[in-house]
């Protein structure tokens, strides 16, 4: 039996769109972890907020807070922070996955934040949250 060309493209399409249609399913299962963390820390010097943000996005931070908060890499890649205009204070926030996680996750990022900066700003925690 020889296939039409017609019936070939069709079955064709078919396939392609029930790939399509799977990796959209999967993909809208995977959501925010259900655990969110927030910090708030103040600054001294108060312009050196975006430095300590920076500090705080950068991959070195995020490696050294996973490692110590026993993170995945995945999420801890996922932390961002900002600098909060005008209030010498940053925010930080990242998803994990347990509350244990994300307590360990509490009790390790002021403290690494600290570290990181050295001498050129006072990085105190003001507010942590498990959301």
């Amino acid at each position: 039996m020889k296939w039409n060309w017609k019936l070939a493209a069709g079955i064709a399409i078919v396939a392609v769109a029930c790939l399509i249609g799977i990796v959209l399913v999967v993909d809208k299962n995977r959501g925010r972890p259900p655990v969110a963390v927030k910090v708030r820390l103040t600054v001294a010097p108060p312009q050196q907020s975006a430095y300590v943000a920076g500090v705080a996005n950068s991959a070195r931070f995020k490696y050294v807070l996973g490692k110590q908060a026993g993170l995945k890499p995945a999420l801890a890649q996922k932390l961002e922070a900002r600098a909060l205009p005008g209030s010498g204070m940053v925010e930080a926030r990242v998803g994990v996955l347990t509350k244990e996680e994300g307590g360990r996750c509490l009790e390790a990022f002021g403290r690494t934040l600290q570290v990181l900066c050295g001498n050129q700003a006072r990085v105190t925690v003001v507010e942590r949250s498990l959301e």
